[in-house]
């Protein structure tokens, strides 16, 4: 049994497989316009996966503005502190997909 890359995903599949367990696309399959669409499919998921890591970073960082907001009269109390928490977190996450983004565009 050898190591193939599938034509669509280009991930490391057994070339004794008919579909690629990654992407669910046809091995033995000639017709351009099957293949495309299998590539398609990869790419909208993909794209799919960042946007909703992005507005899950971003609907962090105003859950994160909400809790800092309702706990400035006390610097201490546990909504300021889980309010710089998910400050941080949603603006680095959000930030890094940005970077990610711009970068594989």
């Amino acid at each position: 049994m050898a190591l193939v890359n599938c034509p669509a995903c280009s991930k490391r599949i057994s070339n004794k497989s008919t579909v690629c367990p990654h992407c669910q696309s046809s091995i033995n399959a000639v017709d351009d316009s099957a293949h495309e669409q299998a590539i398609y499919r990869v790419r909208w998921k993909k794209s799919q996966r960042r946007q909703y890591l992005s507005f899950f970073t971003l609907l962090m960082f105003l859950i994160g503005t909400v809790f800092y907001w309702m706990g400035m009269d006390d610097p201490d109390h546990w909504h300021a502190v889980v309010g710089k928490i998910l400050l941080a977190a949603g603006f680095i996450g959000y930030a890094v997909l940005r970077i990610y983004h711009l970068l594989n565009k």
